[in-house]
C-alpha cells in the first residue's frame, strides 16, 4: 500500500508540474542548513522500571540538506516539493526509582537516554509569497513523509554509558541469554512542517534564508504506554540557492 500510493504520489506531482508550466518558469535548487531537534510527548510514566518523573528534555544539533523544486500556480502561490537528508533525535534525563539499598550505592538517581536518528524526508509545501521588491517575505506549511536510514540510541547511568544501533544485540541478557532485540522505533515518520522567510538574488541567483518548526503526528515508537506518544519536533535555519 506505502508504495502504491508513493507512486500515486509521483506521478500527480508531475502532473501538477505539467499544468503549472504555462504560469512561469519552475526553479529548482539545493537547500543546506541545520537542525535543533527534540522528542515531544514524552511524561513521566515512560517506563515504570526507569522512573518515575523526567528531569529535563534536551535538544540536539544536526544538519539537513536537499534539493527543491519550485512549480508556480499563480503569481504568488507556489508548491515546493523537496527531498532532504535530515537528522533529529534528543536527550531526555529522567530519576530512577527502585531499591533504596541499590540506590545508595550510586552517586546519581539520574538516568538519560539518547536517540540519533537520520532520515530521507519528502516534504511537499505550498508557499505564499508577498510583496514585489528585489527581497519578499513569504510563508510556507505542507506535510512532509519520512524514511529511517540510520538509528542510533544510548543510555548513561552515573559514569557508565552504553550505545548501539537500534536493531542491535541486547547488552543485557534475558533469562536465557543474550538476545537480538526488536528494533523499538518505526521506520517512516509523518509530520507537518511550518515556515517563514525571505527570498531575493544574490549575484544573479535565487537565494532564500528561511526558519522551519517541525512537529511530528505520528510517534517514532513501535510500542507505546498510555499517555506516551513521543514524536520528533524541532526547528530548522535552512539557506537556499537556485540553480
Amino acid at each position: 500500500m506505502r508504495c502504491h500510493a508513493a507512486v500515486a504520489g509521483i506521478a500527480l506531482l508531475f502532473a501538477t508540474t505539467a499544468h503549472a508550466q504555462g504560469r512561469g518558469p519552475i526553479r529548482f535548487g539545493v537547500l543546506a542548513g541545520a537542525n535543533l531537534s527534540s522528542v515531544s510527548d514524552i511524561d513521566q510514566d515512560l517506563d515504570p522500571g526507569l522512573g518515575n518523573a523526567l528531569l529535563d528534555n534536551q535538544h540536539r544539533g544536526g544538519a539537513q540538506v536537499a534539493l527543491y523544486a519550485t512549480i508556480p500556480m499563480s503569481s504568488r502561490f507556489s508548491l515546493q516539493p523537496e527531498l532532504h537528508y535530515t537528522q533529529k533525535g534528543g536527550k531526555a534525563s529522567f530519576s530512577v526509582d527502585g531499591d533504596p539499598e541499590s540506590l545508595a550505592l550510586l552517586a546519581s538517581d539520574r538516568m538519560t537516554l539518547g536517540l540519533r536518528l537520520s532520515y530521507v524526508e519528502i516534504p511537499v509545501l505550498a508557499r505564499m509569497d508577498f510583496g514585489s521588491g528585489n527581497w519578499r517575505p513569504f510563508v510556507m506549511a505542507g506535510p512532509s513523509l519520512a524514511l529511517r536510514t540510520s538509528c542510533r540510541a544510548s543510555t548513561s547511568f552515573d559514569d557508565v554509558s552504553i550505545s548501539g544501533n537500534c536493531n542491535a544485540e541486547s547488552v543485557l541478557p534475558d533469562e536465557e541469554g543474550p538476545t537480538v532485540g526488536e528494533d523499538p522505533f518505526n521506520k517512516t515518520d509523518i509530520s507537518a512542517i511550518g515556515g517563514v522567510g525571505i527570498a531575493g538574488a544574490v549575484m544573479g541567483r535565487a537565494f532564500s534564508a528561511q526558519l522551519r518548526y517541525s512537529q511530528g503526528l505520528t510517534t517514532i515508537a513501535r510500542e507505546t504506554a498510555p499517555g506516551v506518544s513521543p514524536k520528533n519536533r524541532g526547528f530548522s535555519l535552512v539557506l537556499g540557492l537556485g540553480f
